[in-house]
């Protein structure tokens, strides 16, 4: 199994940039988030990075921030225009004869069953990179 690139990460154009100009500060005014934005899409308009981001970002259940300049709204938006496009093309599944036994997850680090892992159309192996397990301790902590 081919494991992630994260160097983009130390390349892209936020780097060193506030987290808060990418993803707010609790309170924030409707006026503030879209000033805010503005600055953060006009560092990300710019980066070399961009494509990795914007892959990253819409491969996983990043539902906060600012990433590869699309908003929480406007990358569910594209998700939903990239399953549209997938679908045209004739990939609407994944064929379950084509995937291994086993993957490891991104997030626990173990080796696990596939079927311990959701569907993720986006992605090469039709699978997310966390377990389940893991993305439903992730989602209780982005609530809590």
């Amino acid at each position: 199994m081919a494991v992630p690139d994260w160097n983009w990460m130390r390349r892209a154009a936020c780097a060193g940039e506030s987290l808060e100009l990418f993803f707010g500060f609790p309170g924030e005014s409707t006026p503030e988030k879209d000033r805010r934005e503005r600055k953060a899409k006009a560092i990300c308009s710019g980066c070399t990075v961009r494509p990795a981001c914007a892959d990253y970002a819409l491969s996983r259940p990043e539902r906060y921030g600012l990433w590869a300049g699309l908003n929480e709204d406007e990358r569910a938006s594209e998700r939903r225009r990239r399953m549209r496009r997938a679908n045209m093309a004739g990939v609407t599944a994944c064929d379950p004869e084509d995937e291994s036994d086993d993957k490891r997850c991104t997030g626990c680090g173990e080796l696990l069953p596939t079927s311990e892992f959701y569907r993720d159309f986006t992605k090469e192996d039709c699978l997310s990179y966390w377990c389940r397990s893991c993305q439903r301790e992730r989602r209780k902590q982005e609530v809590a």
